[in-house]
């Protein structure tokens, strides 16, 4: 397979993600973002900057050099894009990478941490927590980038959102979308008991 045949196909994927995380809700129209990195190459395919995620097109895409440096397409990439290299950097294992706004997995993010539910622990498996960071900054780059390197599959980011890396764009996607079904239980757990204790 050629190596235009392998960045269509990534694409193709992170658009595919990008309209999963949209139907569900993990991120609105001008948040969120998905990678997939460029093999053989200190590059990524990034979603662009401003454009409403839910009609974005693989041709839309643009092709960024791990130093910010756009190579292809048109516009300005996520702000996040040092985040998702600092990913790629800490992880070789990592194909793609995914950001959401997972409202769920925000609100009982300390919950997830110590949850015991078999959707975290096959699914997504090391789990961890930053602290609130302004969103783009190198600092939170670096923040993120430590967790990985310390083996984290996602991390989550306080009053921010959620980051996840995989093999391709639909892996990572997958494991956003495990952590918020754990979330949501969570939640209606904590919900249920606090309605029980006024009854």
């Amino acid at each position: 397979m050629g190596s235009s045949v392998d960045e269509m196909l990534l694409r193709i994927m992170i658009v595919k993600a990008l309209r999963m995380l949209y139907s569900r809700g993990l991120i609105s129209g001008l948040s969120g973002n998905v990678s997939a990195r460029l093999p053989g190459r200190d590059a990524m395919i990034i979603t662009p900057s401003g454009m409403h995620k839910a009609v974005v097109k693989p041709a839309d895409l643009l092709v960024v050099s791990f130093t910010g440096e756009v190579l292809s397409g048109e516009g300005k990439p996520s702000i996040e894009w040092r985040a998702h290299r600092e990913v790629y950097v800490a992880r070789q294992d990592a194909v793609a990478v995914v950001h959401a706004h997972s409202p769920y997995t925000l609100a009982v993010a300390r919950d997830l941490l110590e949850c015991e539910y078999p959707e975290v622990r096959l699914g997504v498996g090391k789990l961890s927590l930053v602290p609130a960071l302004e969103p783009g900054s190198p600092e939170l780059a670096e923040a993120i980038g430590r967790e990985f390197k310390s083996g984290a599959n996602a991390v989550i980011m306080a009053k921010h959102g959620v980051i996840a890396c995989g093999k391709d764009p639909l892996h990572a996607e997958a494991r956003i979308e495990a952590l918020e079904e754990v979330a949501k239980v969570i939640w209606l757990n904590k919900i249920l008991r606090s309605v029980d204790a006024l009854t």
